[in-house]
């Protein structure tokens, strides 16, 4: 059995399967590779224990070795840069009154690009949203964030309360600004982006989503860390990232499938980030 726990070699009786244990009681926790010898013997290699289970003349004999379970490889993580990342307080008002429960979005003002309201967030009884901008997407710079955004606030029922036009946003940075409704748009201040204090795990996008979401993140140092897809029943469905990072900014990629490499079904799933005593969990919808 190899590092990855693939079988690639049987030799001698196989009555022994590394746990102590006769090879075909040996215990599994973590199966790996599969293997089916000259006699029709089915092998099970155990990822976790290091053991090695039999299972006699279940199959057609042949020298067939399968390495069915080994682990799907980590998404790649992606660094961002202070530049490609903005904040905006957005503050909602009527009639000089603050507008609670609305759904904020903004979107890239490009000429020729259809809007994509994908950046949003949802108005406390302050009537204040913060959203936050990542330059992630084809009409953005993968370096700035900067450029000209429209604004959009829709009520609980999906109605649209106002819209916002040309709103300068400049990325490392962090803009105030009102939207009165029936008014413009009008920026209060900024001040530029510092590294967080504390752990931030953002919302996912899209959400629901299919196949794919992307989950953002941010360290506010460096340290062992671990990012973990969990079920409605709160069973592990995939460790996403996990290791040392250096403190910074991050998003990483989930296709929709488990620590295997099969494609998850429909519903409710979990995400969580921790490191070192400190812990945050957000959830998002899988659609097909």
């Amino acid at each position: 059995m190899d590092s990855k726990g693939i079988i690639t070699t049987v030799v001698g009786g196989g009555q022994e399967s590394g746990d102590g244990a006769r090879t075909t009681e040996a215990k599994l926790s973590t199966p790996r590779g599969l293997f089916i010898d000259g006699s029709g013997n089915l092998f099970i290699s155990d990822y976790t224990g290091a053991r090695i289970r039999k299972v006699e003349g279940v199959a057609a004999p042949t020298t067939l070795k399968i390495g069915i379970f080994a682990p799907e490889p980590p998404p790649p993580v992606t660094v961002t840069t202070a530049k490609s990342r903005a904040v905006v307080v957005a503050i909602v008002t009527q009639n000089g009154s603050p507008v609670a429960g609305t759904s904020v979005a903004f979107s890239r003002s490009v000429s020729g690009w259809v809007a994509d309201y994908r950046w949003r967030g949802t108005t406390n009884t302050s009537g204040l949203a913060q959203v936050e901008i990542v330059a992630d997407s084809p009409i953005l710079s993968m370096a700035n964030a900067s450029g000209y955004y429209s604004a959009r606030a829709t009520d609980a029922t999906g109605a649209v309360v106002g819209i916002w036009m040309s709103i300068p946003i400049n990325g490392g940075k962090e803009t105030t600004l009102t939207l009165p409704v029936g008014g413009m748009a009008s920026i209060e201040g900024t001040r530029l982006l510092n590294t967080s204090s504390t752990l931030g795990l953002y919302a996912n996008y899209p959400n629901p989503f299919n196949p794919t979401t992307q989950i953002a993140y941010e360290l506010p140092e460096a340290g062992e860390m671990r990012l973990v897809i969990y079920n409605a029943l709160g069973q592990e469905v995939r460790a996403l990232v996990q290791g040392k990072q250096e403190a910074g900014y991050y998003r990483v990629t989930w296709d929709g499938k488990d620590a295997v490499g099969r494609q998850v079904s429909s519903g409710l799933y979990f995400y969580r980030l921790t490191s070192g005593g400190f812990a945050e969990t957000r959830k998002m919808m899988l659609l097909k």
